[in-house]
């Protein structure tokens, strides 16, 4: 690339040859930098070839292609719908009898498929029937010298959205007709690819058996899709593969496990799930979710402490879910899945007999964002005074960041920020930057008195009591599910009735009873153990002493 001149020819060659390897090595180790800038060069080459160029339409596409998995990896909306129109134009402007037809027919609905999801129209009768039309389109392009990875794939995905518009239960189709339809279509892409299915082809396989069963309860079709994986996670020839195999698998399991109990299905789902979460091929939300998952998994197994890890993981995940390249809405999107993730996490940390890791898991998943930004002005400050470019640097990227109207640059204002954010790790004082909490700042919070934290799990509920000696666990037996519904009912129920002042006055005391009752049984789950273990602790109320915070 260095050696070819600006204007030369074959610059935007060499250019679309450097973006395939760079999407090759993203695949490898999806680092965003990486994406980031093999988008920067499909881009030049897509805007630089003229619109009769043979190359053109592979171009255009490879640049949706990168779009699209940048969306799927890092929950980029923005690029999602650039991707679309791309897709949606060239779909436009292609001959009927253009080879790429086929190939990009079947990009646009694949696109749209993921853009109805986020717009909440995954089950639009409109949407639906439009993504299946561009599939039977897809298929009537496809023609004897088409490539026979890209002849499977379409099969696969248009197998796939008869699915979904199966599932979606409405009355213009036939729903058995397209289940039928998907599950023939599915076996013959299996069947097509001698032995060595792709993803997409297991995916579409997998998901047709799986809606099948719910709607027979025949136990051979979980087997048949269990079997089917299981050679399919065989037949994996790279990390990626394999990671991406290994959740399918290990999802079809913990689905077997949840219709029959077989503890052998819940074991191999969370070792699978286990490694899933651990690889270094996949994104982000995958390793997440596969850790939330295992985790818990592992609970119901009592497997607590690979229950505790895989769940500290995912927590420690979080930040790195809702990266600051993406717009708030699409930030707290993607973290609304995970808002009950750090109580079961903590509750597992106990029975694993760390109490001290519960309290620091729970600080590290609440408030993510939040905590991101009051962890950057605390530091802020302190920096100045010892790095006053960095510090000026690290407090103008927030500002950029919402100023810049385009996703590319800001995915570049995020890389640039990764990058400042090593530098002041360098800095004297600041190598636990933006990490999370550590357990002596916490208990050095409590030097006004103690805290008492409830973590309420659905398998046992302790209390995390915490003074400046340190935390210790305190068992509440009766803050138990039926105990929390009733407290739920009670104080907040009570509480709007006492309240509305357009009932009587029988109806608003009767609310007020609830509100006492509610309150009787909070003091004996959860406020009396807790003040009797603290007094316990402190050796007796001390005159001026603060009481206990919760």
């Amino acid at each position: 690339m260095a050696e070819t001149p600006e204007g030369s020819p074959d610059r935007l060659h060499h250019l679309a040859r450097l973006c395939e390897a760079l999407r090759h090595a993203y695949t490898l180790r999806p680092e965003p930098r990486v994406l980031t800038e093999a988008i920067d060069l499909a881009r030049t080459v897509a805007t630089g070839l003229p619109p009769d160029h043979p190359r053109r339409a592979d171009a255009v596409s490879d640049l949706a292609g990168l779009l699209r998995l940048r969306h799927d990896d890092h929950g980029d909306f923005e690029s999602l719908r650039e991707a679309v129109g791309l897709s949606r134009a060239l779909v436009d402007e292609l001959p009927h009898d253009h080879p790429a037809r086929a190939r990009e027919l079947n990009n646009l609905g694949h696109e749209l498929e993921a853009l109805a999801g986020l717009q909440g129209r995954r089950r639009d009768p409109a949407v639906l029937d439009e993504i299946v039309g561009l599939g039977r389109a897809a298929q009537a392009a496809l023609n004897p010298d088409t490539d026979p990875e890209l002849q499977t794939t379409v099969q696969a995905n248009l197998a796939r959205w008869l699915l979904r518009r199966a599932q979606s239960g409405g009355p213009a189709h036939d729903g058995s007709a397209d289940l039928a339809e998907a599950l023939r279509l599915s076996r013959q892409a299996h069947t097509g690819t001698a032995g060595r299915p792709t993803g997409a082809v297991l995916q579409a396989l997998a998901d047709s058996l799986a809606e099948q069963y719910t709607r027979t309860r025949d136990p051979a079709v979980p087997a048949e899709a269990v079997a089917v994986l299981r050679d399919g996670l065989a037949a994996a020839v790279s990390p990626s593969e394999r990671a991406s195999r290994c959740h399918l698998l290990g999802t079809a399991l913990n689905n077997r496990y949840v219709d029959y109990g077989d503890a052998a299905d819940a074991r191999e789902a969370a070792t699978l799930l286990r490694e899933v979460a651990r690889s270094t091929t996949e994104n982000v939300h995958r390793r997440l979710e596969s850790a939330w998952y295992a985790g818990k998994l592992e609970i119901v197994l009592e497997d607590w402490p690979n229950a505790a890890d895989d769940l500290a993981l995912a927590v420690r995940l979080l930040p790195d879910l809702a990266g600051c390249q993406l717009r708030s809405g699409d930030r707290k999107r993607r973290l609304s899945s995970y808002a009950l993730l750090p109580t079961p996490a903590a509750s597992c940390a106990p029975a694993d007999g760390s109490p001290a890791r519960a309290l620091e898991l729970l600080e590290q998943g609440r408030g993510v964002l939040h905590a991101e930004t009051s962890a950057v002005r605390v530091d802020l400050e302190r920096l100045r005074a010892g790095a006053p470019r960095l510090a000026t640097a690290l407090e103008e990227l927030p500002v950029r960041l919402r100023s810049v109207p385009d996703a590319d640059r800001r995915h570049r204002l995020a890389d640039e920020r990764r990058h400042l954010i090593e530098e002041i790790k360098g800095v004297p004082g600041f190598g636990n930057l933006l990490q999370p909490p550590r357990l002596e700042e916490i208990l050095a919070a409590c030097r006004e008195g103690p805290v008492a934290v409830p973590v309420f799990g659905r398998y046992g509920s302790d209390a995390l009591l915490v003074t400046r000696k340190g935390v210790r666990r305190l068992p509440l037996p009766g803050f138990t599910f039926d105990a929390v519904r009733r407290l739920g009912r009670d104080l907040l129920g009570g509480a709007e009735l006492a309240l509305d002042h357009t009932v009587t006055p029988a109806r608003r005391s009767l609310g007020e009873y609830s509100l006492r009752t509610g309150l009787a049984l909070l003091w004996d789950t959860v406020v009396g153990p807790v003040l009797d273990a603290l007094r316990d602790d402190l050796g007796g109320p001390r005159e001026g002493a603060a009481p206990p915070r919760m």
